[in-house]
């Protein structure tokens, strides 16, 4: 797996407290079938989430060079999971907020409540500008998880779309990881990660999700969403689509007649 949606690193929001905390964070994720991250702090312009493109860069590069005497054989990626504002494209050009890897592809994140109503023009903005967005956990957003047409409407403007492990787990409850499923099959999902923050977090590793990837959409378009996809992003290269699942409708209504 490589994970695009991972708060590694120290001291600089909601995520591990100390550079120990974080070797811990990469060593579990390791050990769970993890190969690769990017580190996506969160930047929210006005809060105290808010460290800038240099620094994170710099944190990146210190945490690897500890990584390859005590945790070896994973690397991480500098990025940002980015609040939604309208001036992004501003702080893009201004060098203050990352894309991922220095690629193309930017992780945009809005409230759990609401979506704002320049939402999708700052995505048109983006696009524009030669940028594509990432959606961050969607399923989450009590606004959009309740309106397919929305996720539709912005994966046909160019828009991609992150789902958490964690919802497909059922840790937000049975509303989001339904919808998450639906998404999936749906062929509505282009990434799976952990957006993992502490040691503690409940990521069950490659092996658990892979599974339950195989059994909703198959094997193939599970190795989209976990390696392949991620793989592209950090290379900087288009991803794929998942193919929707063909439910057996039509058998089952000849089967029960209706």
């Amino acid at each position: 797996m490589i994970d695009i949606h991972c708060h590694v690193l120290w001291g600089i929001d909601d995520g591990p407290k100390t550079l120990d905390e974080s070797i811990q964070v990469c060593k579990m994720l390791k050990n769970k079938g993890v190969k690769s991250i990017v580190a996506t702090p969160h930047y929210i312009v006005g809060s105290t989430y808010q460290t800038n493109a240099a620094a994170v860069t710099s944190m990146t590069g210190q945490l690897n060079k500890v990584l390859m005497q005590k945790v070896p054989q994973i690397e991480i990626k500098p990025g940002m999971e980015v609040f939604i504002t309208p001036d992004i494209i501003d702080l893009i050009k201004s060098n203050e907020i990352l894309t991922l890897n220095g690629s193309k592809y930017i992780l945009i994140e809005t409230s759990l409540n609401s979506i704002p109503i320049y939402l999708e023009d700052a995505f048109y903005k983006l696009r524009i500008e030669g940028y594509i967005p990432i959606l961050a956990h969607p399923e989450r957003n009590r606004t959009i998880n309740t309106n397919f047409k929305l996720i539709e409407k912005l994966i046909s403007n160019g828009v991609l779309i992150q789902v958490n492990h964690d919802s497909l787990a059922g840790r937000y409850g049975k509303t989001i990881k339904n919808f998450a499923e639906t998404l999936l099959k749906k062929g509505l999902v282009h990434f799976i990660a952990t957006d993992t923050h502490c040691v503690n977090d409940r990521f069950k590793g490659t092996e658990y999700l892979t599974k339950t990837l195989d059994e909703l959409i198959g094997k193939e378009n599970a190795e989209k969403l976990i390696s392949i996809n991620p793989s592209r992003v950090i290379s900087n290269l288009s991803v794929e689509s998942i193919s929707p699942v063909v439910e057996k409708v039509f058998f089952l209504k000849r089967l029960f007649n209706f």
